[in-house]
C-alpha cells in the first residue's frame, strides 16, 4: 500500500531471482508501475461517511469500507 512496501517487496523478490540458478539455467524479473496504491487514511474514511451520509438520503444502501488489497485502484490516486 506504500511505496516503502513496493521497495521491500520488489526487494525480495529481486534477492531470490538473484540467488543462483542450477547450471544452464537463468532468472530475470521486470516490474511495471501500474496504478498507485491507495492507502487507507481518516481523509478518505470520512469520504466514504459523506458517501454514505448521500447514499442514505436517497434510500440507497450504506457502503463498507473494503479491503485496500481487495479493491481497485482509483483515479484519485494520482
Amino acid at each position: 500500500l506504500s511505496q516503502d512496501q513496493t521497495e521491500r517487496v520488489r526487494a525480495k523478490m529481486q534477492a531470490i531471482v538473484d540467488s543462483g540458478h542450477l547450471p544452464g539455467t537463468g532468472a530475470s524479473i521486470a516490474f511495471d508501475l501500474g496504478y498507485p496504491s491507495m492507502a487507507p487514511t481518516a481523509g478518505n474514511r470520512a469520504l466514504l461517511g459523506k458517501l454514505n451520509g448521500i447514499n442514505k438520503d436517497l434510500g440507497l444502501p450504506e457502503m463498507p469500507e473494503l479491503d485496500p488489497l481487495k479493491r481497485g485502484a482509483g483515479d484519485i490516486s494520482f
